[in-house]
């Protein structure tokens, strides 16, 4: 939880610093463009020594691994599937590409994926979206007057 005063540069700054854990269970919010929906994921491990999450698009992101200092604090490596485009299918091969934190919008930093997903990390508190609830109005013309 941030506090109230934090900056979304003091965010970004502590992922680049590397001062940021994951747990097993942790949820990690995400945002398939393709279906334009919200998702969430919950981290997992991943071999035996490694924690990340994995979307529906077969991506894998390795977001920490026990005993093992990141090559550069910051920055992911995902797993991406390869795909075909004229057959449309998925093959076993997967390309590996390092992804570093960065800020999302105004509230958030996380990552853009190979496949365009947006994996959010932190979000400053005001970035919290509430719910907008309307009235319906029926518009069935003027009301009567008599």
């Amino acid at each position: 939880q941030q506090k109230e005063n934090t900056t979304i540069e003091d965010v970004l700054a502590k992922y680049v610093k590397g001062e940021y854990k994951f747990t097993v269970g942790q949820t990690v919010n995400a945002y398939n463009p393709v279906e334009s929906k919200d998702l969430a994921y919950k981290v997992h491990q991943i071999d035996s020594n490694c924690l990340g999450i994995t979307t529906a698009a077969f991506e894998t992101i390795v977001l920490e691994c026990q005993g093992k200092k990141p090559e550069k604090p910051g920055c992911f490596s995902v797993f991406t599937p390869r795909t075909s485009p004229k057959t449309k299918t998925m093959g076993a091969t997967v390309e590996s590409k390092r992804h570093c934190v960065r800020t999302i919008g105004a509230f958030c930093v996380g990552i853009f994926t190979p496949l365009t997903w947006t994996i959010l990390f932190d979000c400053l508190p005001s970035s919290v979206i509430v719910p907008q609830y309307g009235i319906d109005v029926p518009r069935n013309g003027p009301p009567d007057r008599q």
